[in-house]
């Protein structure tokens, strides 16, 4: 990745290392992981450890944070003890992006709820999947709607929240791809993905409420 996409890197290095400092393992950190990590170094990423590791009470210190994110202190310890009896001088040498992806990595990630889970999954489709759940959503919805035959409800409710998420993913991949874009460009993005959200969701409901109702009417008749 360029130095001129990693620009925001300036500004959430010293806000996770202050963080550290705060719960009261700085020290380990620096000691324990600064080898490279598997998670993307991305803004989304940082900004979800800032928010993750201010959640955390300070002063809890290394062994407790350890438990709190599901990692055993001992086992780091030993293994880092080991790793130093066979590493070469040079080997405490790490770039910033490895050693902040390593502490991104260490951040305890909560459970994402279903819109975060969908939010996810459009961020990782393709720009021609998105396009299609769009374009042949809306298409079903209207056929559907001038069909209007047997639980047609339920079938524009299906179509409907393909077309929004297809619909949200272009708006919110667009934001992403253009940081330059005028306020107004950015204002009506953002409003397109809120208007996204609030039909799919709103889709979505009637989907669960009327699937519901035709069960229970099943089993009442």
């Amino acid at each position: 990745m360029p130095r001129s996409d990693l620009a925001f890197l300036q500004r959430y290095t010293p806000l996770l290392i202050a963080e550290y400092e705060r719960i009261g393992m700085a020290a380990e950190m620096e000691r324990y992981f600064t080898g490279s990590g598997d998670a993307a170094i991305t803004e989304a990423n940082c900004e979800n450890a800032l928010r993750n590791l201010r959640a955390i009470p300070p002063g809890i210190g290394f062994d407790a944070y350890c438990a709190r994110v599901g990692m055993d202190a001992n086992a780091i310890r030993t293994v880092y003890a080991q790793s130093q009896l066979h590493a070469p001088p040079d080997s405490e040498r790490h770039s910033d992006l490895s050693a902040l992806s390593h502490v991104i990595d260490t951040v305890p990630r909560p459970k994402p709820n279903l819109l975060e889970m969908l939010a996810a999954r459009a961020r990782h489709a393709s720009d021609g999947r998105l396009a299609t759940d769009a374009i042949g959503g809306i298409t079903a919805a209207a056929l559907v709607a001038y069909w209007s035959g047997p639980a047609w409800e339920i079938l524009l409710s299906v179509a409907t929240c393909f077309y929004c998420f297809g619909v949200w993913g272009i708006a919110d991949r667009e934001l992403g791809e253009r940081p330059d874009a005028t306020p107004r460009t950015t204002l009506a993005l953002r409003a397109v993905r809120v208007a996204a959200v609030v039909v799919g969701f709103s889709a979505a409901t009637f989907l669960a409420l009327a699937t519901l109702a035709s069960a229970l009417g099943r089993i009442i008749s």
